[in-house]
This record gives C-alpha cells, sequence and structure tokens, in this order.
C-alpha cells in the first residue's frame, strides 16, 4: 500500500483549500512576487472558488516579516511547519519553488551542544577573532540534554528591539542586531570551515552553519518527499548568467575533485551549493518523477528586458500549471453546498496558523484596546480597518488580538 498516496487522497477529500507554498529567496524575488499577487493569485482565487468550490492561497511567509527576522530561528521553523500544512492538506498543487542564482543566506544556531561551543569560543580566541558577541547572545542551558547553549531572545539582549513608541531606539537596537549577526555569522563561517579540514568536526554537525533557507525548504518539500507529493509540485528556474560568471569562474579553477575549498570565497561555496541543487539535483528529481522543473536563461546584454518578458511568460505559466494541478486534483469531486465537516477542519488550520503568527509577538500593542473594544461591540457597526506599511506586523497583530479575544 502506498501510505503518502492514500493519505493525500484522503486528506484532499478533506480539505476545501489549495494551500501553495512559495519557495524562493525574498531579496532576489520581490519582483516576479509582487507579480504574481497582482497578476495570477486574484485569477486562481476566482477560478478554484466557481470551478470547485474551493479556497486558494499561496504561503508566502516572507510577506510581512522584518527583514531583520528573516533568518530568525523561530520564523524558518515557522515557514517549515506552513510547509508541512501544505504538504498535508493542499487540495492539489503544494509547493512552488522560485530559483534563481542565489543560494541566500544562512542563519545562525538556535542551539549547540557545549563541547562544540566551547570549542569554537577557544579556536576564535586563538585565531584573535572577538568573542564577546558570542558569549553575550548564547546562555547556557543545563536544561537541554545534553547540556547547550542556547541563542538569546532579541528583547532580552536589546531590549528596544520591538519599541515601537521608541523609532530611533528601535532602529539603534535593529543596527546592533544587524552588527552582531553577522559577525557571529563570520565566526560560526571561518572557525567551522577549518575544523572541517582538520577534521574535528563531522559534516553533519556542521549543516547547520551552512545550509540557507532555500536549501532546507527544498530538502524538505521536495528532495526528500515520495513520488504522490512531487506530481504536486513546481520548480522554477531563471538563469542570468552573467551575474555569477565570476564565481563558476573560481569553481572552475578548483585543483582535483575537492579542490581547494578552504581558499574559495564563502560566496563561491555557497553557489557551489546552489548549483548541484539547481542544476543536478532536481532535474534529475524531474526525470524520474512527475516533478516540473521549468528552466529559463536570461543573456547579459538585454537581461533587463529579459527579466521583463520572463516575468510575463512566469505569470502565464505558473496560472496555466497550476489550474491543470487543480483540475487533476479534484476531477472526481463537487462544488458542495454545505459541508460541514470540511468547514469545521478549514477552522482549525485557521485556528493553528493563527497561533503560530501569534508566538512572533514579543511586544505589547497600544492598538490591541481598540480592537477589543470592536470586537465586544463597543464600536459603531463599521467595518474595522487595520493599515500599514510593509513589515509593520499588522499579521502578527491581528493573529495575536484574535487568539487573545477568541473567546469575549
Amino acid at each position: 500500500m502506498d501510505y503518502h498516496r492514500d493519505h493525500k487522497e484522503n486528506t484532499v477529500r478533506a480539505s476545501r483549500c489549495v494551500q501553495i507554498f512559495l519557495c524562493c529567496n525574498p531579496e532576489e524575488t520581490k519582483v516576479e512576487r509582487k507579480a504574481l499577487r497582482e497578476k495570477v493569485y486574484p485569477r486562481l482565487r476566482e477560478y478554484c472558488r466557481y470551478k470547485h468550490g474551493l479556497e486558494f492561497q499561496v504561503i508566502d511567509a516572507y510577506m510581512g516579516v522584518d527583514p531583520d527576522d528573516v533568518h530568525d530561528c523561530d520564523v524558518r521553523k515557522l515557514r517549515l511547519k506552513l510547509l508541512d500544512d501544505c504538504l498535508k492538506f493542499s487540495a492539489g498543487p503544494c509547493f512552488v519553488a522560485l530559483i534563481g542564482e542565489q543560494y541566500g543566506s544562512t542563519g545562525i544556531p538556535e542551539e549547540i551542544e557545549v563541547n562544540e561551543f566551547e570549542m569554537i569560543l577557544c579556536r576564535s580566541q586563538s585565531e584573535g577573532l572577538r568573542t564577546i558577541v558570542l558569549e553575550n547572545w548564547y546562555h547556557r542551558d543545563e536544561n537541554s540534554v545534553p547540556a547547550a547553549y542556547r541563542l538569546r531572545a532579541k528583547a532580552d539582549v536589546l531590549p528596544d528591539y520591538y519599541n515601537k513608541s521608541n523609532g530611533r531606539a528601535r532602529e539603534e537596537a535593529h543596527a546592533v542586531w544587524h552588527d552582531d549577526f553577522t559577525e557571529m555569522t563570520m565566526t560560526f563561517s571561518t572557525i567551522i570551515t577549518e575544523c572541517l579540514k582538520e577534521g574535528t568536526i563531522k559534516p553533519e554537525q556542521a549543516q547547520k552553519y551552512f545550509t540557507s533557507a532555500l536549501e532546507a525548504e527544498l530538502q524538505h518539500g521536495v528532495i526528500n518527499q515520495p513520488p504522490s507529493i512531487l506530481r504536486n509540485c513546481i520548480c522554477y528556474v531563471c538563469k542570468i548568467p552573467h551575474l555569477t560568471h565570476h564565481l563558476k569562474k573560481l569553481l572552475a579553477n578548483q585543483k582535483g575533485p575537492q579542490g581547494p575549498a578552504g581558499q574559495l570565497p564563502q560566496e563561491a561555496l555557497a553557489h557551489a551549493k546552489l548549483l548541484r541543487l539547481r542544476d543536478e539535483i532536481l532535474p534529475s528529481l524531474a526525470t524520474v518523477s512527475d516533478l516540473r522543473v521549468y528552466t529559463s536563461t536570461l543573456l547579459g546584454n538585454h537581461a533587463g528586458k529579459m527579466k521583463q518578458e520572463y516575468i510575463e511568460e512566469l505569470c502565464q505559466q505558473f496560472y496555466t500549471d497550476i489550474v491543470k494541478l487543480i483540475d487533476s486534483s479534484n476531477k472526481n469531486t463537487q462544488k458542495p453546498v454545505d459541508n460541514f465537516e470540511g468547514v469545521e477542519v478549514e477552522n482549525m488550520k485557521h485556528v493553528t496558523l493563527c497561533n503560530l503568527y501569534a508566538s512572533l509577538s514579543d511586544f505589547e500593542w497600544k492598538e490591541r484596546d481598540q480592537i477589543k473594544e470592536y470586537i465586544v461591540g463597543k464600536q459603531p457597526n463599521t467595518p474595522l480597518i487595520v493599515m500599514g506599511g510593509p513589515c509593520t506586523g499588522k499579521t502578527v497583530l491581528l493573529a495575536t488580538c484574535a487568539k487573545q479575544y477568541r473567546y469575549l
């Protein structure tokens, strides 16, 4: 029995929502995501509702997240949880990746075993690197088994990090975090690379220091999934060779199969990992499964014009591919008149998503009292509109209020 296939089919019958997880590098795909959001998602939402009686949702979990928080451990765990939900519950297509020329930034580990962390401190000191930042951000947690150093919350180290009433103090705290994050990333990269060369740390231990969110999500959402899931996944690859020509040249000049890896800049090593994922693993999967991988190449002399044409073609291809997958996954279903059980399932998923977003709230909101008054009926019978620019926390605010005032 194909457990994955049966589980997926049973889940599709219970779910009344097409949920697609969008995997990408946020800095590299701003234009593509904006075009899809404005031109394609509304059409697909209408198509799902009128053709199949389904809801349509794309989970772009970088939307509304402060750029300084994108690589946080909590945000990465939240993204993987949302990815899991899409794989399990989507009524059809569940995963789309937009892949370009960037491997993506790596985060810093949430937890490091005591022996490993103290070894990093000793090696850093012997190499003349500062350790005060690492010691400030990581604290020893004796309750962990085995004992480990755990990354402290930003609000504990920088009390003004989430201070919305004092913009200047908040900006200064963000600047400190940015500098400290960069320094910790460089320290980990330098020391762990040397330890790998010496064999004092195992490659599997080192993965947490060098794996980007893009790779983690591709591994979790595509590479480690069975064929029954892959048939509902799509990868759109856009190659712009001239942007990374110098990195490819460095990699080509390596001596031997391993090459002088320690002498290569980290940017080149990261690009090598991207090439392995993008140009080897994904195409190989596509040849042995129903995974769809589309590749476009933009040439240097006309990259600007070609980029615009690529985005237009991407929007058309995205719409066509998703419609086909929705139709094939729901060809034996009819638009429901009344499905109480399905509504209950959807409600439970919304509650779970609400709790996940609410867990990102680390500070008090002055707007909560206004929302509470509206909910309990002290405001006039008019719509409540929450306004704010990108990354100002609108979704997190509403999720926090929904969780706290659910039973009023």
